[in-house]
C-alpha cells in the first residue's frame, strides 16, 4: 500500500528500497509522519462538487463555459487547497 502520510515521502530512499520490496508496506512509524495529512482523502471524497467536475473532466462530459486548461487549473487549485 502507498501510505500517504509522511511529507518526505517522494525523497526517501528508504521508503523507496521497502515499498519495492513489500507487497503492504506502511510509513506510520517514520519519523516524518503527518497525522494531518493522512486525512487529505477524505476532503476529496467529501466535496461532492470537486469530485464531480473530476469525474466529468475524466469522462470528457464536462458541461461549463470554460476551456480545458481552465477547468484543470480549478482542479488542481482545489486540491491543494485540501
Amino acid at each position: 500500500m502507498i501510505c500517504y502520510r509522511c511529507k518526505k515521502i517522494h525523497d526517501c530512499t528508504a521508503f523507496q528500497t521497502l515499498y519495492n520490496t513489500s507487497k503492504d508496506f506502511s510509513v506510520n512509524d517514520c519519523k516524518h509522519f503527518d497525522e494531518e495529512l493522512s486525512s487529505k482523502y477524505k476532503k476529496l471524497a467529501e466535496n461532492d462538487n470537486l469530485m464531480h467536475l473530476i469525474y466529468d473532466y475524466f469522462l470528457g462530459q464536462v458541461e461549463v463555459d470554460a476551456t480545458e486548461e481552465e477547468v484543470v487549473r480549478v482542479i488542481k487549485n482545489a486540491l491543494l487547497n485540501l
